[in-house]
């Protein structure tokens, strides 16, 4: 157990707001009973503080669930009124129009929401939906199906969080009062200011030399610091140190870094995450590149030619799908609010894909926007004859309600099962076969212990009993806590059980070897594939950056690169999230090469089974 396995989600404080939500405290919060198999550890987790979620349909499973929470409440007089979302009522209207297995499945792997409202009119403290479930865990035993809503976080790797301007992702230490978190402190500069981490009698501009002061700097008089090494200049590549005294790790300690000389929280390379008028501080990691546009000079790789055949599926849960002339084809991409006849939730803010700026005062690119898309064109790069069916689940800072997501997933197994009964070949929101589940996003869970049962587990199980893999990304927070799904991996090596396994993808750099450091690491990655400096598509848009410099010249426009101009539509990015869909990419490569034609479950299972002896090189 190390420091590391202790990390906080980075939440933007955006999206804390929207969802009206919170990070467990561990150390200040209320604890489980002794006898409440959690008490033996918790963990930091994000959840909203005013829902639980509850298995099964309002009208099945869940109906008994939520009279006995309501028993709870009355019993230890907590002056809180439980309601189901009136959304979830309407999905369970729709899943009376399904025939009788399809509406088993449903009320057997669905999740109510429950809302919890003061009950009082007048002055109240904040709901805490963590009390209100460690009481029905102690009255109802610990085996009540009920839990936190989490949040589902996309999975980039942190150099883009501060790279879209002022509103930082949270992340550093905890705000016991809130439950959010502050970001680390830096000092603040101008893109093209002094790269140094204190003022001094001499800032350097962009091409000059990047002072390492850790520190030393100079005394007032102008004299040399007394550390003389401390001062060394460094080249352009070269990593600019930003370890002041007054910075802190997240924990709120000094720097670990500033004494021992090692690469810590301050430390980063030239192309480390840092707002385009911010410092270059921050939590990323060092030498990984910010998303970056860059020009690619190769047309759409996917096949001119209409295919003959069915061609196989790929779903990506995500941001949704952007304007780009590789997505232009329906046939070929199809991004749907609507699946199966249920509704989707559509996130809070604005759309992450079409308008993709945070702040409409200042404009700046959001830090998720265009998520979707570069995951998409991985897809594509490494399958091309793939279809793409999108999903839009995540706001724009890429975050969602676990409830949202889930609903998204059930409603995607229910199409899924419709059309292949059917036989059908079609990529279609009303049912849609699905080959491959690509999953850029997860949650950590206030369990410090590896899940064994979830409700997201059993989902994830009913995609694989239809022979559909599933395919998640591991996280970038180098740590060894569990991120689920892919946490529930089995690992590196085939399993025994029949059933397909969920697949945890890490991250590589770009020599292929060598790990990206921020890539998180634990007994269930089964695998690592590109994810660092991943060149993919954008969204082609622009936000309000401009260039450093821009003239005219001999009669042509001359500039340095705008940092958020994307109307190119390619770009540059980092992270598990992009790794993943090279491995979902790929295995759908390989189920095309066997012949997608035959989407009886079956089939399925032992086609997906091949493709992952293939690629993963595993042997019966």
């Amino acid at each position: 157990m190390t420091m590391r396995d202790h990390v906080l989600p980075r939440v933007h404080p955006w999206a804390l707001a929207q969802y009206d939500a919170r990070v467990l405290d561990p150390d200040s919060d209320l604890r489980p009973a002794g006898s409440d198999p959690w008490s033996g550890g918790l963990a930091p987790t994000a959840y909203r503080r005013s829902t639980l979620l509850v298995s099964g349909l309002p009208g099945g499973r869940a109906a008994g669930t939520v009279e006995r929470l309501r028993g709870v409440v009355e019993q230890r007089g907590l002056a809180v009124t439980l309601d189901v979302d009136p959304r979830d009522e309407a999905v369970e209207k729709r899943t009376g129009e399904l025939e009788g297995d399809l509406r088993e499945l449903v009320d057997r792997l669905y999740r109510t929401r429950v809302l919890l409202t003061p009950a009082s009119d007048g002055p109240s403290r904040p709901v805490d939906a963590w009390e209100i479930l460690l009481a029905a865990r102690a009255e109802l035993g610990t085996e009540v199906e009920v839990d936190l809503e989490h949040l589902m976080l996309a999975c980039p790797d942190g150099t883009d969080d501060a790279s879209a301007g002022p509103a930082k992702a949270a992340g550093g230490t905890k705000d016991g009062g809130t439950g959010g978190v502050i970001p680390l402190e830096v000092q603040p500069q101008g893109y093209w200011e002094s790269h140094g981490t204190k003022p001094g009698p001499k800032p350097q501009g962009y091409w000059e030399s990047h002072i390492a002061d850790l520190g030393g700097g100079r005394a007032a008089d102008g004299a040399a610091p007394q550390d003389a090494e401390k001062q060394q200049p460094q080249g352009y590549w070269e990593s600019h140190r930003v370890s002041h005294p007054d910075a802190r790790t997240p924990r709120g300690d000094a720097q670990a870094g500033a004494s021992t000389g090692e690469q810590g929280w301050g430390t980063q390379g030239y192309w480390e995450s840092h707002g385009y008028w911010e410092s270059h501080g921050g939590t990323g990691s060092a030498g990984v590149a910010p998303r970056t546009p860059v020009a690619l000079v190769v047309a759409d790789p996917a096949p001119r030619d209409r295919p003959k055949s069915r061609t196989p599926v790929v779903a990506v849960p995500d941001t949704g799908l952007g304007p780009h002339p590789w997505f232009g084809d329906a046939s070929r991409s199809l991004v749907t609010r609507t699946l199966a006849g249920f509704p989707l939730a559509v996130p809070p803010g604005p759309d992450p894909e079409t308008v993709g700026v945070e702040d409409d005062l200042v404009g700046l690119r959001a830090p998720k926007s265009g998520h979707g898309t570069f995951v998409a064109g991985v897809v594509r790069q490494t399958a091309p004859s793939a279809r793409l069916l999108a999903l839009p689940v995540l706001d724009i800072s890429g975050a969602a309600a676990e409830g949202d997501v889930h609903q998204a997933l059930v409603a995607l197994l229910v199409g899924h099962c419709i059309a292949q009964d059917a036989s059908s070949p079609d990529l279609s929101a009303d049912g849609t076969v699905v080959d491959v589940l690509s999953m850029s996003l997860g949650f950590y869970h206030q369990s410090a212990t590896l899940l064994t049962a979830h409700p997201v587990l059993d989902l994830l199980r009913a995609f694989a009993d239809r022979g559909v893999v599933v395919v998640a990304a591991v996280g970038n927070d180098s740590t060894r806590r569990p991120l689920y799904p892919a946490a529930w991996a089995h690992g590196p090596g085939r399993p025994e059980h029949k059933d397909l396994p969920v697949l945890a993808v890490g991250a590589l750099n770009p020599d292929g070897r060598s790990v990206a450091t921020f890539s998180n690491s634990g007994p269930w990655v089964t695998a690592f594939r590109e994810g660092v400096h991943v060149v993919s598509t954008l969204p082609c848009l622009d936000a309000s950056a401009r260039p450093a410099i821009a003239l005219e010249a001999d009669g042509h426009p001359r500039a340095t690169v705008d940092p958020d101009d994307l109307r190119g539509g390619f770009g540059v990015w980092s992270g598990t999230s992009f790794a993943t869909p090279v491995l979902a990419g790929r295995l759908a490569g390989r189920l095309h090469a066997a012949g997608a034609e035959d989407v009886r479950p079956q089939a399925m299972v032992e086609r997906a089974w091949k493709g992952l002896d293939e690629e993963l090189g595993w042997t019966t």
